[in-house]
């Protein structure tokens, strides 16, 4: 499924203008039928209801106004709260003001003056329908309708959104000050970045995708990551194999104190199906992580240079930086491991050990993979955080194609970029996995799901998938709060089971 910026939005709605030789206006009464195909899926029987649609003077509140002409000719309760005085709307608005107006709909101007006449028709009416601002807000929300909004959020009244909840951002998911909170978006053909990003989620209980009959979007490389594509890259295995076909794995993480880290990746990687994993562990860490790595394992004390090239023959995948410390020796440690050939998963305490000497990176040898989070994003694009957030895709893709890797941004939804500029997101949100270690582990799935996908796109995509699917699994026989990241690792076996089968035959 396919996921648009604004700019796409609006370019989508100019097309299907063009090539359906229709105006603005039909669209409009379109986005407005499929509001009302909702209403009456959910909140049937309409007669009895009392439906009060809140307006802007946009887009949005034509979209509002052209459900209410649909509403009043189906002779249901219908009343109009608007922010705005008529001179004010735009052209599409006006056109349907002037219909509903013409069929005697009620139709009530709200002003910082009457806004408790607003709170009034909210308090009577059944269902609030929120047509105020919609996606192309970019700017705080302010005065009369923060106001309103603040009144919408106050009734306990089922809430339906157009596109999206008023005052969200549609280019980040961003709050803007405030905030509808929505029981249901029923969302234009396409959604938009603001759909899914940031504080979406906890804006929008529900979304409802309704098809309009836009025109295809040409231009789209941003799509939703689904379990069928994730499971796809994901090769069966061979009977007639060893561990070494199952992946050799290098783990380069852990100082004093972060130990953990590395022991967690391993551990990942292991129960994600890697056949053999060496752990390569600083002077100061190493005795730790010798007593609390995988049994299984082989940890190695690095003190110099040519002690972690002795550990490259034969690796299939490194996975280097959780729990690093940044330091100059760190520094020269990371530098052997980007001039390898060896496919390189960089993950925590590396972008800042990186950052000091940023070339390294940009002439590296070995294929990526970088999984940071937002602080780590902006250290590596020297911006700050917020810059991030306002726009977590573009900086996804801009860090993908300036360090030709490919990159995993792990925020409430994860997004995956490649340098040629495809682009996909996890819709799945689990609050239960923000926990110390959890993306210690999600680099240890990913370093070991080289080996069973045919690129390190394939690789990154399958391995958000299956820590996304084992955290659900964790919370589920948990508890979000009770979980922490070891239960991510143990809950794999059962995302196996159910894509495999007990025994893979």
């Amino acid at each position: 499924m396919n996921v648009i910026s604004v700019y796409q939005s609006k370019q989508i709605d100019l097309k299907t203008i063009n090539e359906e030789n229709i105006d603005i206006k039909s669209i409009i009464y379109k986005a407005g039928n499929a509001v009302y195909e909702v209403l009456k899926d959910e909140y049937a029987p309409l007669y009895k209801k009392k439906i009060c649609i809140v307006c802007g003077k946009g887009h949005n509140g034509a979209d509002g106004l052209a459900l209410a002409l649909i509403l009043k000719r189906a002779n249901l309760h219908t009343t109009i709260l608007m922010p705005e005085k008529y001179e004010d709307l735009n052209a599409e608005s006006a056109y349907y003001y002037d219909k509903v107006k013409y069929l005697k709909t009620d139709i009530i101007t709200i002003d910082s003056i009457n806004i408790e006449r607003a709170n009034e028709y909210l308090a009577q009416c059944d269902i609030i329908i929120d047509a105020l601002l919609g996606t192309g807000l970019n700017k705080d929300v302010s005065g009369i309708y923060y106001g309103i909004i603040t009144l919408i959020n106050m009734q306990n009244k089922p809430v339906i959104s157009i596109d999206i909840p008023s005052g969200i951002n549609g280019a980040s998911g961003l709050v803007m000050k405030q905030a509808v909170k929505a029981d249901i978006v029923v969302v234009m053909q396409y959604l938009k970045y603001g759909n899914i990003l940031n504080d979406a989620d906890d804006y929008s209980r529900r979304k409802i995708i309704k098809d309009i009959s836009l025109a295809k979007c040409a231009d789209c490389r941003v799509s939703l990551l689904s379990k069928e594509e994730a499971l796809s890259y994901i090769k069966v295995l061979n009977f007639n194999i060893h561990k070494y076909d199952k992946g050799n794995i290098l783990v380069f993480g852990g100082s004093k104190s972060m130990e953990g880290s590395a022991v967690l990746t391993a551990c990942a990687a292991y129960r994600n199906g890697a056949g053999l994993v060496h752990i390569a562990a600083l002077q100061d860490a190493y005795k730790l992580i010798s007593i609390k790595a995988p049994i299984e394992s082989m940890v190695h004390e690095i003190a110099k240079p040519d002690d972690l090239i002795n550990l490259l023959n034969k690796k299939t995948a490194i996975a280097a930086g959780m729990g690093l410390n940044n330091n100059k020796d760190n520094l020269e440690f990371l530098k052997i491991l980007l001039s390898s050939d060896i496919p390189l998963v960089l993950d925590a305490g590396a972008f800042e050990i990186i950052s000091q000497d940023i070339n390294i990176i940009k002439n590296k040898k070995a294929e990526t993979i970088l999984t940071p989070h937002t602080k780590e994003l902006s250290i590596l694009l020297n911006c700050s955080v917020d810059d991030i957030l306002q726009a977590p895709i573009n900086a996804a893709q801009k860090a993908a194609i300036e360090f030709d890797s490919v990159v995993v941004l792990k925020m409430n939804k994860t997004i995956i970029a490649e340098p040629d500029g495809e682009v996909r997101i996890l819709d799945v949100c689990n609050n239960g996995m923000a926990t110390a270690g959890s993306g210690d582990v999600l680099t240890g799935i990913i370093t070991s799901s080289i080996k069973y996908t045919d690129s390190l796109f394939m690789a990154a995509c399958a391995g958000v998938y299956l820590h996304s699917a084992a955290g659900i699994k964790a919370a589920n026989n948990l508890n979000k709060r009770y979980m922490n990241a070891s239960d991510i690792i143990s809950n794999l076996s059962e995302v196996y089971k159910e894509i495999f089968g007990a025994t893979e035959e």
